[in-house]
């Protein structure tokens, strides 16, 4: 990991980047015009553009406000925690074929929770 501290890039706080393999991450800690800390994390991933020619990055990132930090942190502990202890435990695979596509797609034991995107945020 490297550690970029104090960094002079418009409304950036502090940076820390981590590269892997096949991608490279960085969290950054920014600051709002009110001065308000927030946090940017994006995944930066390198692929050739077939039309091109050329090596081009697809990012991908998510905003995270200061409301939101504890519960993120603590929600991203727990699934980083159950992850570790149970690398093993959903091994169960089915191959689903469908005419756009040949996917690999793993099948999850249900835990129960019934989620309803279109339910989210409201009470």
């Amino acid at each position: 990991m490297k550690e970029l501290g104090n960094i002079d890039r418009k409304n950036h706080v502090y940076s820390r980047v981590i590269k892997t393999n096949y991608r490279t991450y960085f969290l950054d800690v920014r600051v709002t015009k009110r001065g308000q800390n927030y946090l940017t994390l994006t995944e930066s991933k390198k692929k050739f553009d077939q039309n091109s020619g050329k090596m081009t990055y697809e990012k991908h990132k998510v905003f995270l406000y200061k409301e939101d930090f504890d519960e993120f942190a603590e929600a991203f502990a727990d699934v980083v925690k159950y992850a570790k202890e149970n690398e093993h435990e959903h091994e169960e695979y089915q191959e689903q074929i469908s005419e756009d596509s040949t996917e690999t797609t793993p099948i999850e034991k249900s835990s129960g929770i019934d989620i309803n995107f279109e339910d989210l945020g409201k009470e």
